[in-house]
C-alpha cells in the first residue's frame, strides 16, 4: 500500500497496519511518524474484554500501542482483567484515558468503579471513551490522590495538546503547571465502604507513598491487591514501607516475556542507558491468599 497522505481513513489505517506484524515492540518514537489518523480504535486486552478507544491523529500513546503494536501492556491488563472479573469495587488512579478504567467495565458489569485523572485533557477523553462504550461517566472524577485534602500543582512535560501518560503531582522545571485537586481516598469514601474495595490501580508517576498514606484504613480493613508502577528507587522502598508491615507479597510482571515473578523487594529495572525498562514497570502487592497462590503458580511455571 502506498500512503498518499499522512492522514489516514481507518479503513487505509487498518490496510497499513496489516502490512506490519499482528504484535510488535515498536518504541513511541516510531510510532508517532507513523501515518496520522482521527478515529476510534478497537482494543482487545484480554478475552473477555473489549472497547474502543478515540485516537486524534497521535495524541493518545496508549492508543497508538493498541493500534499499531498490537497490544498495550499486554500481560498486566490481561492479568488486571481475570482479577476485576471477581472483584466488587475497583479504584482506578492516574486513570488517563481509561485503559484499566474501560478493561474493568467491559470485564466485569457488576463491579462499583471510580476512576481519578486530574488533568483536564486526559479527563475529557476519558469520559468521551467511557460514553462510547456505553459506561456510566459518573465513574471518573477531575482529581489527584494523595495523603491529604488539598490544592497542588500539577506539572505536564510533554506539549498541552499530547495526552501524557507522564503527569505528575508537584512543581517541575520546564513543565506546563496547573493547579488540582487532590484527595485523601480515606474521607472520599465514607467508612463503611473501607472494607469494600478490594483492587486499586496507582499510576502517579513516584507519588505512590503518598497516596498509600490516605488509604490507610482502607489497606488495614479492605486488604485490596494493588497494581503499581516503579519508576524509581525512592517510590519503590516507600510502597515497601506502607505495604509490607500488612503482610503484603510482590510480584514483578514482564509485560514482553509475558511473565510474573514474586520478588522480595520492590526496586526499578534500568536499561544499559540507566533508565527505566518500560515492559518492567508494573508490580502487584497481594494479600489474599487465594490470590498468591495463584500467582505463585504463574511465577513457578516460568
Amino acid at each position: 500500500m502506498v500512503i498518499q497522505n499522512n492522514n489516514l481513513t481507518i479503513e487505509d489505517a487498518i490496510a497499513y497496519r496489516n502490512q506490519h506484524p499482528n504484535r510488535n515492540n515498536y518504541s513511541i518514537s516510531e510510532l508517532t511518524n507513523l501515518p496520522k489518523f482521527f478515529d476510534w480504535v478497537n482494543c482487545n486486552p484480554s478475552d473477555n474484554s473489549q472497547f474502543s478507544m478515540y485516537l486524534a491523529g497521535a495524541d493518545d500513546g496508549v492508543v497508538l500501542r493498541f493500534f499499531w503494536n498490537g497490544r498495550y501492556e499486554y500481560f498486566t491488563l490481561k492479568t488486571w482483567s481475570n482479577i476485576c472479573s471477581k472483584s466488587k469495587v475497583i479504584v482506578d488512579i492516574g486513570a488517563h484515558t481509561g485503559a484499566y478504567t474501560l478493561t474493568a467495565a467491559s470485564t466485569n458489569s457488576n463491579a462499583s468503579i471510580f476512576a481519578y485523572e486530574p488533568h483536564f485533557m486526559n479527563f475529557a477523553r476519558l469520559n468521551l471513551n467511557l460514553r462510547r462504550n456505553g459506561f456510566n461517566a459518573n465513574c471518573a472524577h477531575m482529581l489527584g490522590v494523595g495523603e491529604r485534602n488539598e490544592m497542588m500543582p500539577f506539572s505536564i512535560s510533554t506539549d498541552i495538546s499530547y495526552l501524557s501518560t507522564g503527569g505528575s503531582i508537584g512543581a517541575r522545571n520546564n513543565s506546563h503547571i496547573t493547579p488540582i485537586q487532590v484527595v485523601k481516598l480515606d474521607d472520599f469514601f465514607p467508612q463503611n465502604m473501607h472494607e469494600t474495595i478490594d483492587l486499586i490501580k496507582i499510576d502517579v508517576e513516584g507519588f505512590e507513598g503518598s497516596c498509600l498514606r490516605g488509604m490507610s484504613s482502607i489497606l488495614n480493613r479492605g486488604l485490596p491487591t494493588i497494581f503499581f508502577e516503579c519508576i524509581d528507587h525512592t517510590a519503590g522502598s516507600e510502597v515497601f514501607s506502607e505495604l509490607s508491615p500488612l503482610g503484603y507479597s510482590f510480584y514483578e510482571i514482564d509485560d514482553l516475556t509475558c511473565h510474573i515473578k514474586k520478588v522480595e523487594d520492590i526496586k526499578p529495572i534500568f536499561d544499559d542507558l540507566g533508565k527505566p525498562k518500560m515492559n518492567t514497570l508494573n508490580r502487584i502487592a497481594v494479600k489474599n491468599e487465594s490470590l498468591q497462590r495463584q500467582l505463585d503458580g504463574l511465577s513457578t511455571q516460568q
